[in-house]
């Protein structure tokens, strides 16, 4: 991150100079979660998402039973002979008519368990005819279906036979989004390969993991409507079992403001969690060093991880703009929630990383999603070359935070900012110049 710099005097502007690093148990980790995204912007970012298996076809499932007491079959809408499965979910506007909305990346995220029939010691594939990185997609507006491949996969239980083989595969969709007139209506994936029926894991004798499956499309956008919010994704495995949880997870590469109130939004994606199992937890170590539960209306302290699809963060609970809209999606759960962070005693000021905690009482499932959302200080130019007669000031993409200004340097920045020939190359609002939508 750049700070305001001139050649003929020197500007003591400190700076912030972070490396994103995720620590955690080695043993307990299967893929070790890394940095996706981040990035400080005048904008915010949301989820969708769906099941891929549940009781039905195309009927929403609202019972109450547990996936590996469901006989799984594929979720399957759309009618078309060459998908085995599809669903859909609506990314709706986040604010009615919000202003100049313009789509920064687009994350699709898919993920299943996928242990195959074992002959003669050989693991059968699931969907012989298909490849477990590729989905088939179709975007707004979009007739027909696109088939996108992996950019990565990130974790493949198969490699070493784990538990119930589960997976998690990654694509940049951005560019497709990119090239919608609006970005606003159905998305649609289908082909998530997995197992479907009943399922026993790896080394065990009875079923107790279940048949679960879903994905999950991160959007994140700017707009003059919102404030600066620092925004990171980090993705990776976390394996929990009733023998092996409660180990903490540190996601470090961000930084909240330095006073005021802190504000944060999470988002959350899983797989394998039960409706009626209890005793699974999420936590967050707080200011005092402690872990305290985290808990939202739908998803309760000791029954967090509880197949359900929530977004909470402007007062809706349980997601519903989605087909099939399953109230109970049977070991698949999508959740984005605000924290209660009540005089800061959560999360505190100027703070780099957050510890989170996982625990099982009786329940196997797996974290694969991680994202943080929090209020941020004003962006101002990341490159600004003071002169006597022309500044240009180009933010696009160098944005910074400035909660570390020297007060020795406020009257250098001042006059960077506010000299009237400033040109500024972005549209963001910095400090006293607001530029409009688009260029400025």
């Amino acid at each position: 991150m750049l700070y305001p710099t001139h050649e003929k005097r020197s500007i003591l502007l400190p700076f912030l100079l972070i490396i994103f690093t995720i620590t955690s148990s080695f043993s307990q980790i299967q893929q070790n979660f890394k940095l996706r995204y981040s990035k400080t912007i005048e904008g915010n970012f949301s989820v969708i998402g769906n099941n891929t298996v549940s009781s039905d076809r195309t009927q929403s499932y609202i019972g109450e039973l547990n996936n590996e007491n469901v006989n799984m079959v594929y979720v399957d809408i759309d009618g078309d002979p060459t998908t085995f499965n599809s669903s859909s979910a609506d990314f709706r506007d986040p604010k009615a008519n919000v202003q100049c909305l313009d789509v920064q990346k687009v994350f699709l995220y898919w993920t299943a368990s996928d242990l195959g029939e074992i002959v003669n010691d050989i693991e059968l594939d699931n969907q012989p005819n298909w490849n477990f990185s590729d989905v088939k997609l179709k975007v707004p507006g979009q007739a027909n279906y696109s088939t996108v491949t992996a950019d990565e996969v990130i974790y493949r239980g198969r490699d070493t036979h784990f538990s119930n083989d589960p997976y998690v595969c990654f694509k940049d969709i951005t560019a497709m989004v990119e090239d919608l007139a609006v970005p606003f209506g159905p998305y649609q994936v289908a082909n998530v390969e997995s197992k479907i029926g009943a399922l026993t894991a790896h080394g065990q004798t009875i079923n107790r993991t279940g048949v679960s499956g879903g994905w999950q499309i991160v959007f994140i956008y700017k707009s003059p409507v919102y404030g600066p919010r620092n925004i990171s994704l980090f993705d990776g495995y976390s394996h929990i079992t009733n023998d092996v949880n409660s180990y903490p997870i540190n996601f470090n590469g961000f930084q909240t403001v330095p006073n005021g109130a802190v504000e944060a939004d999470f988002i959350i994606g899983a797989l394998g969690g039960d409706r009626q199992t209890l005793g699974d937890r999420l936590q967050i170590r707080n200011v005092a060093n402690a872990f305290t539960d985290i808990s939202t209306p739908s998803r309760p302290a000791n029954n967090f991880f509880n197949s359900r699809i929530t977004l909470n963060q402007e007062g809706d609970d349980n997601f519903i703009f989605r087909t099939p809209r399953s109230l109970n999606t049977l070991g698949f759960d999508s959740a984005l929630f605000t924290i209660n962070n009540p005089t800061n005693s959560i999360i505190g000021n100027n703070q780099t990383s957050i510890t989170l905690r996982l625990t099982s009482a009786n329940e196997t499932y797996g974290m694969y999603l991680f994202g943080v959302n929090t209020n941020a200080d004003s962006i101002i130019p990341a490159n600004c070359n003071l002169d006597d007669e022309s500044i240009e000031c180009d933010g696009e993409g160098n944005e910074a935070i400035a909660d570390q200004w020297n007060q020795d340097n406020i009257d250098a920045l001042t006059n960077c900012i506010n000299n009237p020939n400033v040109t500024i190359e972005s549209d963001y609002e910095y400090a006293n110049i607001v530029t409009t939508c688009g260029e400025g």
